[in-house]
């Protein structure tokens, strides 16, 4: 009976306020839809970055020279002898090039595990900021929906008041016309 008469008086403030139930309802469901969207397309990239360096193999170190001018070289070794095969290249690389222990490096080594790892990182920030955007845009349409509601509500309560003034029963006086 009181579910009825909360359904009966919704209803009613959709039919009556046409015009603001028109525009309410459409900004409710882009603000809905855009957030769905906006986190769908990230996670899309996100796949898409870390399927591009999974085709590039883990297996995969690149070594590049200090020099801007220079290449690099790209050495693709076992996954397991990961590790062995960059201390091995760190090793050779500073006895080739004369430096002592202690002094910084002329020559960089990074592994595409690396890479991938950061990736995933990035990737993972990118997710929490996007979801904070998110959630702000629903708070802030959540605040425009309550403000229409206040005063769809002040409107009803001055009606309530009104017909209370003139000897209507509370029952009666809550019930929509």
């Amino acid at each position: 009976m009181i579910f009825a008469s909360l359904i009966e008086t919704a209803w009613y403030a959709l039919t009556t306020h046409r015009m603001r139930s028109f525009l309410t309802m459409p900004g409710m469901v882009i603000g809905v839809a855009a957030v769905i969207l906006m986190l769908a397309i990230g996670q899309g990239a996100q796949a898409m970055v870390r399927g591009s360096i999974q085709s590039m193999g883990s297996t995969l170190s690149i070594i590049m020279s200090g020099a801007p001018s220079t290449g690099g070289t790209r050495v693709a070794v076992s996954e397991k002898s990961m590790d062995v095969a960059e201390t091995a290249i760190n090793d050779l690389l500073r006895s080739r090039n004369r430096i002592a222990a202690g002094q910084e490096d002329d020559f960089t080594v990074h592994s595409l595990t690396a890479l991938a790892e950061t990736a995933a990182s990035t990737s993972r920030i990118m997710n929490l900021l996007r979801g904070a955007i998110a959630a702000i845009s629903l708070v802030v349409g959540g605040i425009g929906i309550m403000n229409i509601m206040r005063v769809s509500v002040t409107e009803r309560t001055r009606e309530i008041v009104i017909r209370m003034a003139i000897g209507a029963r509370s029952w009666s006086a809550a019930c929509p016309v």
